[in-house]
């Protein structure tokens, strides 16, 4: 399904999302608490778990299927239904990605006119901000979004090796787990505006630098001694 000559590099990214979805399952395995789903919070950790590994089983079919030669000697026709098969894959990722944003935004509409509250002269409701419950959730959605398009656009630059992209895997997940939007919407935006990075070890430091949160900056100082 994809050119030898950028097979190499789709491996990688194959390699990198299973280094994601690890990091990801020993979070929800390790966590304390977990917000219960319509039944309770450990069934809530099962029905994650359950999904995540439903995704790592389907990585090695990725790799399989992207070495199948999509051309035969450089130059014969593409295999016009397979590609139009993963194209309808790509396209349903982009719908729910669609969708995930649109809820997004909807939570935002309601955090902003609550907001809006919080902001006017009335003391008793600006103590409080507990008082909207769905704050605290449109902020872990707002986060994971904004995680998976930095770290999926970070990793589609070239001249990135196995250290770059673990480094950047543990600065995004940092900012992540704190829920630090505003860097991680700040590294979106850099990204965003790049088409290339041609000294990595400065991205990585202006990366670093981006938050202002002392635990993201305790855990980094940990990490990058």
């Amino acid at each position: 399904m994809i050119d030898t000559k950028a097979l190499p590099e789709f491996k990688k990214h194959i390699e990198t999302l299973a280094s994601q979805l690890s990091l990801f399952e020993n979070k929800v395995k390790d966590a304390a608490e977990i917000e219960p789903g319509d039944k309770g919070p450990e069934e809530e950790r099962e029905r994650i778990l359950s999904i995540i590994v439903s995704y790592q089983k389907k990585l090695p079919d990725l790799e399989k299927q992207a070495s199948g030669p999509l051309f035969k000697n450089g130059s014969d026709p593409i295999d016009v239904s397979k590609a139009l098969k993963s194209l309808k894959e790509l396209d349903k990722t982009f719908i729910n990605l669609k969708q995930d944003v649109e809820q997004i935004s909807e939570d935002l509409d309601k955090v902003k006119r609550n907001i809006a509250v919080l902001s006017s002269n009335n003391a008793s409701m600006k103590k409080n901000v507990n008082k909207f419950p769905f704050l605290k959730e449109v902020t872990e959605h707002l986060s994971q979004v904004l995680y998976d398009l930095s770290m999926q656009m970070y990793i589609l630059f070239e001249g990135l090796d196995g250290r770059s992209i673990a480094n950047m895997t543990n600065i995004l997940s940092t900012y992540n787990e704190f829920r630090d939007c505003a860097s991680l919407w700040a590294a979106f935006s850099h990204y965003n505006s790049k088409t290339s990075l041609k000294n990595l070890s400065v991205n990585e430091k202006i990366m670093i630098e981006l938050t202002k949160e002392p635990r993201c900056k305790a855990r980094l100082k940990e990490l990058f001694k």
